[in-house]
């Protein structure tokens, strides 16, 4: 049998009429609205689809769930199982899922597990970066006429991943000018010494750190029973993403 999409077979749902994204609002707060003024800005065609509307069967009708930052498990709970489950459900039928900040942490094993992915623990990361921050990007086609890959990052979890089927598709790098590790600016961090702060304060600061480690990812979903589903594919991506200047 098919697998069903919200009522719907695959085969009958292929037949419908698709919007190319459905950006999901609920608990996204200002990274929600930074979403959809980028959406706005490029002209890319979308609307706005609450928990609420997931849970009765709205997926069916797009090609993208694009899920922007704000806390992975509020967002979880205010999805409900059913939410949950359509978005599986979605996915594995075919759908794509990008997830950014809190969305990409939303598809980790520990959230909808989407990805054989986990963040890294929060004693093993530096766990408050904000600012610009280079990126080492592969030759993928999402960063086609990206002339710099600098990018604005806030409070990165790092992803761990150990199953060769998730691609890295870029990897931190260097800081730019302005960014911040919690209070202390980056430059000024470098000059005092990151190893005697962090002994001071106790937690991991140095930015350097977080070199190498992945940004963005993409993979394909697999089944409940871990053989992996044919065609569906999608991005989970770490920084709060948005073109610098």
């Amino acid at each position: 049998m098919a697998p069903l999409i919200n009522g719907h077979s695959h085969g009958d749902a292929e037949t419908l009429p698709k919007r190319p994204c459905a950006l999901l609002w609920d608990e996204s707060f200002l990274w929600g609205v930074m979403a959809w003024r980028a959406l706005k800005e490029a002209e890319l065609p979308f609307d706005l689809l609450r928990a609420e509307d997931i849970r009765e069967g709205g997926l069916y009708r797009y090609r993208m769930l694009f899920v922007p930052g704000g806390w992975a498990s509020n967002k979880i709970s205010a999805l409900g199982e059913g939410g949950r489950e359509e978005i599986r459900r979605f996915v594995a039928a075919g759908g794509s899922y990008l997830g950014i900040c809190g969305g990409a942490g939303m598809a980790t094993e520990n959230g909808l597990d989407l990805l054989p992915i986990r963040r890294r623990p929060s004693l093993e990361r530096v766990p408050s970066f904000s600012g610009r921050i280079r990126l080492s990007c592969t030759g993928h086609v999402i960063w086609q006429n990206v002339e710099t890959p600098v990018f604005c990052a806030w409070w990165p979890s790092q992803f761990q991943i150990a199953d060769p089927s998730v691609h890295v598709l870029a990897r931190y790098g260097d800081p730019q000018k302005g960014a911040f590790s919690s209070d202390i600016h980056v430059a000024d961090g470098g000059i005092v010494g990151w190893s005697d702060l962090e002994q001071r304060y106790g937690i991991l600061l140095d930015p350097a750190r977080m070199c190498g480690e992945p940004a963005a990812v993409e993979g394909a979903v697999r089944s409940r029973e871990g053989d992996p589903v044919a065609g569906p594919f999608r991005y989970a991506r770490r920084p709060e993403r948005r073109r610098c200047s």
